[in-house]
């Protein structure tokens, strides 16, 4: 027996197709009256964006639309000022990962500014007095996290900054895979492969829970047999399904625990060297799998039985390395990035990305201890 603690959060999930026209029905017991939409360019070109607020109707006063990658600081103020003009009382958002963060960051910036508070330290069992409904686009998983990040320069140098609390979860969280139905193959395959990267950092996290783990599981299974449909037919519906019912499990399951290496590497990849999220996730997490083999050998070996790669009998290390083989091979077989260099990183950053890394707390948590920059370096280099 492992002790754990597990903390639950005030959040409503609905999950269907077709649910984003009844999001008025779904939101109206909350009665708020001044919504602010926000969205990125994507999503008010593919139809995604007017499809929502159609449904929304009189609901939304205001606007923003022009959401950017990883969240820029000079974005938030933006759209705070917009926020403030039209004294709205929820944001809703419709995107990936980059949007969420922003409504995150909105509703914490709200609430400080109407309160004189953070609203980290809300009451929780009211939350913001701006609260966030979201409706993810991607498989990002971040709607059912604690966690947000935003991008801006620090001392010179470009990073992003992270920020948690249990009062950052959004209040409702409206799946519908037909949201998901536009994605182009690279950005569904990318976005599901950091979806799998929580799945995989919450089964070896120190803090895991059987919950978290038994989510984790499910989503590997659930994403791991799905993405090659994807990849074979973009528009099966029950796929893209499977994959987002993954993706909410892999939120789920990280919600709970401390990210590690991965994680904290992907964010500095980011917010440092502009390689989009996804991106970073897919070319990590094989390395990721191998720095930590030896001390994850148990959990590695629960996944090659989930994804029938193993039987409970054989050896951990040897079922752990089935388990890194079978991710290359999805990668390689799916066409999926590789290469930290095709996205512009070169040999001269690697010094500073490593530094960064190395003060942050995800590196800091990693299962294997990281022992050195030259350590950390030595990681990130392999991926150029």
């Amino acid at each position: 027996m492992t002790p754990f603690t597990f903390s639950g959060h005030a959040q409503e999930v609905v999950f269907g197709t077709g649910k984003t026209d009844d999001i008025a029905r779904v939101i109206e017991p909350f009665r708020w009256t001044r919504a602010m939409f926000v969205t990125s360019g994507s999503h008010i070109r593919n139809g995604n964006a007017g499809r929502a607020t159609a449904a929304l109707g009189d609901l939304v006063v205001a606007q923003f639309d022009a959401v950017q990658p990883h969240v820029q600081a000079e974005q938030v103020s933006e759209a705070l000022t917009l926020a403030s003009e039209h004294e709205v009382d929820v944001i809703i958002g419709l995107g990936g990962g980059s949007v969420i963060g922003m409504a995150k960051a909105l509703s914490d910036r709200l609430h400080e500014q109407r309160t004189g508070a953070l609203a980290l330290d809300a009451d929780p069992l009211t939350g913001p007095v701006v609260p966030t409904v979201i409706l993810p686009t991607t498989y990002a998983g971040s709607e059912m996290t604690p966690v947000y990040g935003v991008s801006g320069p620090v001392n010179g140098v470009r990073r992003k900054i992270t920020v948690s609390g249990r009062n950052v979860v959004p209040r409702v969280v409206i799946y519908d895979p037909s949201l998901t139905i536009d994605m182009p193959w690279q950005l569904t395959g990318t976005s599901a492969m950091n979806a799998l990267a929580h799945c995989f950092e919450a089964l070896y996290s120190a803090k895991r829970d059987p919950v978290s783990s038994a989510s984790a599981l499910r989503g590997i299974r659930a994403i791991g047999l799905a993405l090659p449909r994807l990849y074979n037919q973009g528009d099966d519906i029950g796929a893209r399904g499977d994959v987002l019912e993954g993706a909410f499990l892999a939120g789920s399951a990280l919600a709970q625990v401390q990210m590690a290496i991965h994680h904290g590497v992907c964010h500095v990849l980011g917010g440092t060297a502009g390689v989009p999220h996804g991106v970073a996730n897919t070319i990590v997490l094989p390395h990721a799998l191998r720095f930590n083999r030896e001390v994850a050998a148990a959990e590695l070996a629960e996944v090659a039985i989930t994804l029938d790669l193993a039987a409970r009998q054989d050896d951990h290390l040897e079922s752990a390395d089935r388990v890194i083989a079978w991710l290359d091979e999805l990668c390689r077989d799916l066409d999926l990035p590789r290469r930290l260099g095709d996205y512009g990183v070169t040999e001269a950053q690697v010094p500073e990305l490593a530094r960064i890394a190395m003060d942050g707390g995800p590196v800091q948590a990693n299962p294997r201890p990281v022992k050195s920059a030259d350590e950390m370096e030595t990681f990130i280099r392999a991926m150029i």
